[in-house]
């Protein structure tokens, strides 16, 4: 491991892991000691060329290949206006970042970043977002494709090189805390930030399937409310907040 200072952010640099989350919440007494003093949000960052074991939502698989994708996990301290909203604010400015250099993303609720392919195929993944808490911090976790391996069996994945971007995972992490780190308690205003959220959003219009803890219902996303949960019209017309689920999108 690899300690670097980015933007007064501490970086914490592994060639191989097993998950980059993982390590944050196993560690976090001992990383408070290296937290960025300066950023009231951003404490620090952990981050990995490879993860041996890798998690998305609901403990699924995340997967890729050596060096090929952007894995990070930012410790935040939850300052600004909670869990929803601060995760909107890192999946909104990747999308952003994105969208800069031209590639056709666009944000699948609640976490995902997509390419659309149209109306018979599934979309492709760009980008995923898992959220952790443990006590008083939250653990945003990053996964970004970067470089295709031609090698790799992956299927209805993309990645930025598709699209003739010519970036490293660690130029697009630097770029990416410097977007964040212009955020403070003046700046984070959450309607911009949903405002973007909404606009970038795939899923808003859309028929979906939803499938949480307790339940499995469909019907048609409406809107994101201001506090980052999804709002949906059921068959009867009646209107649902959710702030967690699975969801996908109906042809």
């Amino acid at each position: 491991m690899i300690k670097r200072t980015f933007a007064d952010i501490p970086i914490f640099d592994f060639d191989v892991i097993d998950s980059t989350n993982k390590y944050c919440l196993d560690n976090i007494k001992s990383l408070e000691n290296e937290f960025s003093r300066s950023n009231s949000w951003l404490k620090a960052v952990v981050t990995a060329q490879f993860q041996t074991d890798g998690k998305g939502r609901r403990d699924r698989q995340w997967q890729s290949e050596p060096s090929s994708a952007l894995l990070s996990s930012f410790i935040i301290y939850p300052k600004f206006f909670g869990t929803m909203l601060d995760t909107t604010l890192i999946i909104t400015t990747i999308n952003m970042i994105l969208q800069e250099y031209s590639v056709p993303s666009s944000i699948k609720w609640p976490n995902d970043i997509i390419i659309e392919n149209g109306e018979n195929e599934k979309n492709n993944k760009i980008c995923g977002v898992l959220t952790q808490i443990i006590d008083e911090y939250l653990i945003i976790g990053i996964g970004l494709n970067v470089v295709r391996d031609d090698k790799s069996t992956l299927e209805n994945i993309s990645y930025l090189d598709d699209f003739k971007i010519n970036k490293s995972p660690k130029s697009l992490l630097e770029e990416i805390i410097t977007r964040v780190c212009g955020f403070n308690d003046d700046t984070f205003i959450p309607k911009n930030i949903l405002d973007q959220y909404r606009n970038a959003s795939s899923t808003i219009t859309k028929k979906v399937r939803i499938e949480t803890i307790r339940d499995k219902f469909e019907g048609t996303a409406k809107g994101i409310s201001q506090s980052g949960s999804i709002i949906i019209e059921l068959e009867d017309k009646s209107l649902i907040e959710l702030s967690e689920g699975d969801i996908i999108h109906i042809r």
